[in-house]
């Protein structure tokens, strides 16, 4: 496979095929380069209506998470397959790119693919990067950090397993005080429970509310002369202008019965389970918590 390249544009006024430059995607024989202006996504905010943003945002996350899933799987070695799985081929492929092209849903474009005669390396993608969407950013790596614990769950999935349920929905029937069900990111089983949510501090504060009041359900249901529980808050620090969710971002970071963690340092939560022999709480022959 040749290398290529392709920007993404988000639609601002489609009737009149007015844009703004967002991100590029850098492909060539087993890599992936892609990031995207995380200063101009904030700007599109506020141009956007609510729907487009969130449909746009989801549509970076996407492709964020698929590039990311195939670096991690190749490793940008030299002498690796093309592309670590079929999905990925057909994801990143220059005919996948140019049917894209052509493909308007009024939120996001992309340009036809762009072959250059060099192979795809981070060099190459920085220079690029700046050129055409944003040359105020430095570029460590053609993918961007983590911003999406869901993301994290993806790439380490099997290694999580080994250590904890995930995404599973508990009520009674597994934990006997839970009033409530609830659904935690990760849940499992040293000493004492240990368990993991994401909040999304960028959300109206009644559903961070909601979110957090999960949490605490959980952590009381645990909690007794006994017994304790260990739980972590994943989440990213908010704009500062939106005054209540910094506050809670500040609260959670300095005056909390849960350990903050950064959605950029997620593997802190594996590292902790690996050091204290965490295992997921409910096992297949085991249904209950007693």
């Amino acid at each position: 496979m040749k290398t290529i390249y392709s920007i993404l544009s988000a639609q601002i006024r489609p009737e009149v095929q007015e844009k703004i430059t967002l991100g590029l995607l850098l492909a060539s024989e087993g890599k992936v380069f892609f990031n995207y202006s995380h200063g101009k996504l904030k700007a599109l905010k506020q141009l956007l209506s609510d729907n487009s943003y969130s449909i746009l945002r989801s549509t970076l996350k996407n492709i964020e998470q698929n590039a990311m899933m195939e670096s991690e799987q190749s490793g940008r070695s030299e002498g690796q397959p093309v592309f670590a799985s079929d999905m990925m081929h057909k994801l990143f492929s220059e005919e996948y790119i140019n049917y894209l092209s052509k493909y308007n849903n009024n939120v996001i474009s992309f340009s036809a693919p762009k072959p250059i005669l060099v192979q795809a390396t981070q060099e190459i993608f920085q220079k690029l990067y700046q050129q055409f969407i944003d040359d105020t950013t430095s570029i460590v790596e053609g993918v961007p950090r983590i911003n999406s614990f869901s993301i994290y769950k993806t790439i380490h999935l099997s290694q999580l397993e080994r250590h904890f349920n995930i995404d599973r929905e508990l009520s009674a029937p597994e934990i006997p005080n839970l009033i409530a069900p609830v659904k935690p990111d990760l849940i499992g089983m040293n000493k004492f429970p240990v368990f993991a949510k994401e909040i999304d501090l960028e959300q109206r504060v009644n559903l961070i509310e909601y979110d957090l009041g999960q949490l605490l359900l959980l952590r009381a249901a645990f909690e007794g002369p006994n017994l304790k529980s260990f739980g972590f808050v994943i989440a990213n620090e908010p704009e500062e202008k939106r005054t209540k969710n910094f506050q809670i971002w500040k609260q959670l970071r300095e005056n909390s019965p849960f350990e903050y963690v950064d959605i950029s340092e997620s593997e802190k939560i594996l590292e902790y389970a690996e050091k204290h022999d965490v295992l997921p709480l409910i096992q297949q022959n085991k249904e209950t918590v007693s």
